[in-house]
């Protein structure tokens, strides 16, 4: 009956981002190409049989050309849907000031980040991901800590999409030397930067040490 009950959630869900989608004009395919997804993806978040998280539904209702105001309600039955398929992930892990970060990132033209001592999430591997949160509490739930690495990696998909907004990070030195994780998990995630700040769309700086504060 829950199962039955959760698939109803989605299905209800994928109508209201079929209307959105339809309203905007686009087809499948053409919003599947703006962001950079499988054709499958988007015609299994509306048809409800893929248990859409809310960071898929933002960049979804984003490249729809919505606002914030208007993304809100679909996002409350996006949360209803998951508590309905026995995750609580978005209550514990997307609250108002990560949802309006996703938001941003996802709409923005250029956005400019400063991080100065640790790696930024958008630049994060799952396993440097995964370290810091455990870093911040040992105890917590594995299903709340896979949350959150999907969370991020999900995040990471606006680098990525076809004709991708402009990225521009300063990172301070110490973020680079601060240990998260084991040395493989240090080694894995300087290996990631380095592929990743070969991107057209993206620029990396380095702010050392000797520069000292650093006011943007």
């Amino acid at each position: 009956m829950g199962n039955r009950y959760s698939s109803a959630a989605y299905r209800e869900l994928g109508e209201m981002l079929r209307q959105v989608r339809q309203k905007a004009g686009l087809s499948e395919g053409e919003l599947a190409r703006k962001l950079g997804w499988p054709l499958t993806t988007i015609s299994r978040m509306e048809n409800g049989r893929r248990t859409s998280s809310t960071t898929d539904v933002i960049q979804y209702l984003v490249m729809c050309g919505l606002t914030v105001r208007e993304v809100e309600p679909i996002l409350e039955f996006a949360r209803l849907a998951e508590r309905k398929q026995g995750y609580y992930l978005s209550d514990k892990l997307i609250g108002g000031s990560l949802q309006s970060l996703i938001f941003h990132e996802s709409s923005a033209d250029h956005s400019i980040i400063y991080e100065p001592k640790l790696i930024h999430g958008l630049l994060q591997t799952p396993g440097y991901a995964r370290a810091r949160i455990l870093s911040l509490n040992s105890i917590i739930a594995e299903e709340t800590v896979a949350g959150g690495v999907r969370t991020r990696m999900e995040r990471r998909q606006v680098l990525y999409r076809p004709n991708p907004s402009r990225f521009t990070f300063y990172l301070h030195e110490q973020a680079l030397r601060l240990r998260v994780g084991t040395d493989e998990v240090m080694q894995e995630q300087l290996l990631h930067l380095v592929l990743t700040a070969a991107l057209d769309n993206l620029v990396l700086r380095i702010v050392p040490s000797v520069a000292g504060e650093v006011r943007l």
